[in-house]
């Protein structure tokens, strides 16, 4: 097993569940937040610690690209997985600008597994290392 972490930040409880799911399955520890401000204080204590986050787009408060745009202030190479039950064009070039990578919910396990290789050429480590 691997001691690599994902920042798991979604508003629903039962996606949170599913995930923690999913990644303890592929090998990965999780720090779960509920909402974006969690996220960044989260995200200021432990950003050495922290690989990959996945984002929900749709939160109430402060929404994931808002998200994502104060993590990157914090860690400009943060790597981001946005994850949304809506998929349209201009979510598809702000991803592309943001070098990040999105999936559309529901998804399953080949998905999230895909989404972490794709990231993790980019990323602060290898695939070697899960």
């Amino acid at each position: 097993m691997n001691t690599k972490k994902i920042l798991v930040v979604d508003d629903e409880q039962v996606i949170r569940l599913m995930l923690s799911s999913l990644l303890r399955r592929l090998g990965y520890n999780a720090i779960f937040s509920e909402n974006g401000k969690q996220a960044i204080e989260i995200y200021k204590q432990y950003t050495l610690d922290i690989d990959i986050a996945i984002i929900d787009l749709q939160m109430p408060e402060m929404n994931g690209f808002e998200t994502f745009e104060r993590l990157k202030s914090i860690d400009p190479d943060i790597k981001v997985i946005f994850s949304s039950g809506r998929m349209d064009d201009q979510l598809d070039r702000l991803v592309c600008e943001s070098g990040s990578v999105c999936l559309a919910k529901p998804y399953k396990m080949e998905q999230l597994s895909q989404a972490l290789e794709e990231l993790s050429a980019f990323s602060k480590f290898s695939m070697n290392d899960v």
